[in-house]
C-alpha cells in the first residue's frame, strides 16, 4: 500500500494480549592532494576516509582500503563521495575548502599492546576500548592555526577517555537548506564507540540564531525517538540526562540530533555541537561540531489531529483492543507517512502490552512488538 496520503485518513492502533570500530584517522593533511599525489599525507587521508565509511576498495594499488602513500582513482572516487556527503563541489581534488570541512580530525591513541578497542592488551591487560581520542575543532585539521569555520584556535582540541568515546559520524548531514515551521530536521549525527552506558548529553546551539529558533530538540536512534522533546537554554546549551541511560553502547552507536524549527526564523542559520556526555567514567568533553544549515520559508504541508478514541474508557485484557484512533486532517500538500510514535501515560506496565499493530483505513500497514524502555511504540514504515 502507498505511504502517500493526500486527504483524511483514520488510524488505529490494536494491542493482542493484556497483558565498530573507532577512525583512526591523525588527519594531520595541510596540502592539496589529488590525482597523482604520492606522500604520507595521501595515507592519512585514506585512514580517514576509511575510518569514516568512504572506502571504494579493500585490496589493489591506489586504494583507500589499502591505504597507500599513492592518490589514485580510487582515492579520487572515496574523496569524491566525502565531498558530495559535506555539500562540497566533489570533483575529487582535496583542496583548502575539503581541508576546512575535513571531520576526519580524530586520532585513536590504543593502549600499549592494543592495536583495535577489541580485547585487552597483550602488555598491560587494560582494554583495548580504554585509549583516548584526540579532537579537533571542527574547520581544523591540525593544532596549528585557527579553525576556517568557527575562528576557534585549532590548539583547543580535547582529549577523550574513557569505556566511551565519540566522533562525528560519517552520515552527519551536509549543510542544506531547512524550512521555517518544520518539524524534526535532521541537525547532526555523532558516532559512540567503545562500551559502557551514557546517561547525560550536552549540546551547544551553533549558527546564527535564537536559542527559540530549535523549539523542540531530541535525540533519536534510527527511527526510535530517545528523549522528550529539551529546550535550549539561555547560555545555548541543550542537555539531556536519564540516571538509568540514554542509551548503551556496545561497540558502535550512532545518534542523531533533531530538532523542530520555529516559525519565522527565515534568514537565520542553525547547527548543533557535542559538548559533552557522561558515562559511569564522568564527564567527557568532546566538543564536535556538526555542519550549519540556513532556513528558509515555504508553504509546509499541516498535518491536524481530531478527537482521539477511546477516551476515559475501561479497556479488557483480550486481543485487538483499540488503543488510540483518530481521523488526520492533512492540508495544503500531500505527506509521506514514514513515522509514527505513541506513548503510554497510564500507569500499566510495558509487560502488559504486546503485538502493536497500525491500521489506516482500516488496511495494516504497520506492526511494533511492544513498549519500548521510554514507554513508546514506534511505527516505522520507511
Amino acid at each position: 500500500m502507498s505511504n502517500l496520503f493526500k486527504s483524511k485518513f483514520l488510524l488505529g492502533t490494536l494491542m493482542v494480549a493484556a497483558l565498530l570500530v573507532s577512525s583512526t584517522a591523525s588527519a594531520a593533511i595541510t596540502s592539496t592532494l589529488k590525482m597523482g599525489s604520492n606522500n604520507a599525507q595521501v595515507k592519512e587521508l585514506q585512514q580517514g576516509l576509511n575510518g569514516s565509511g568512504f572506502v571504494v576498495s579493500t585490496s589493489g594499488a591506489g586504494s583507500v582500503g589499502s591505504e597507500t602513500n599513492y592518490f589514485g582513482s580510487k582515492t579520487k572516487s572515496a574523496v569524491q563521495a566525502w565531498q558530495a556527503s559535506k555539500g562540497l563541489t566533489a570533483d575529487g581534488i582535496f583542496g583548502a575548502m575539503s581541508r576546512a570541512a575535513w571531520t576526519g580530525g580524530s586520532s585513536m591513541t590504543y593502549p600499549a599492546g592494543c592495536t583495535s578497542t577489541t580485547g585487552f592488551s597483550t602488555t598491560t591487560g587494560m582494554p583495548c576500548n580504554s585509549g583516548s581520542t584526540m579532537t579537533y575543532p571542527a574547520g581544523c585539521t591540525s593544532a596549528v592555526g585557527f579553525s576556517m569555520t568557527t575562528g576557534l584556535p585549532c590548539s583547543s582540541m580535547t582529549s577523550q577517555t574513557g569505556p566511551v568515546t565519540a566522533m562525528l559520524a560519517s552520515n552527519n548531514p551536509a549543510s542544506g537548506t531547512l524550512v521555517a515551521g518544520q518539524a524534526t530536521a535532521d541537525l547532526a549525527h555523532f558516532t559512540f564507540n567503545g562500551t559502557g552506558t551514557v546517561t547525560g548529553v550536552t549540546l551547544q546551539r551553533l549558527g546564527v540564531s535564537a536559542d527559540t529558533t530549535p523549539s523542540n530538540v531530541y535525540l533519536f536512534d534510527g527511527s526510535m525517538r530517545l528523549s522528550d522533546a529539551a529546550s535550549v537554554s539561555s547560555n545555548g546549551s541543550v542537555t539531556f540526562t536519564a540516571p538509568a541511560g540514554l542509551f548503551t553502547v556496545a561497540g558502535s552507536k550512532t545518534i542523531a540530533v533533531k530538532a523542530d524549527i520555529a516559525s519565522g526564523t527565515s534568514g537565520q542559520t542553525v547547527g548543533m555541537m557535542l559538548a559533552t556526555f557522561t558515562t559511569s567514567a564522568g564527564v567527557v568533553t568532546a566538543n564536535l561540531s556538526g555542519n550549519i544549515h540556513s532556513i528558509a520559508s515555504a508553504t509546509l504541508a499541516t498535518v491536524a489531529a481530531g478527537t482521539v478514541t477511546p477516551s476515559g474508557a475501561t479497556l479488557n485484557p483480550g486481543a485487538n483492543v483499540t488503543l488510540w484512533q483518530s481521523t488526520l486532517t492533512v492540508s495544503n500538500r500531500a505527506v509521506w507517512m514514514k513515522r509514527l510514535a505513541l506513548r503510554n501515560i497510564g500507569s500499566a506496565p510495558a509487560s502488559a502490552f504486546a503485538n502493536f499493530k497500525l491500521f489506516v483505513n482500516g488496511v495494516q500497514v504497520g506492526t511494533a512488538t511492544g513498549l519500548d524502555a521510554n514507554g513508546y511504540v514506534t511505527f516505522d514504515m520507511m
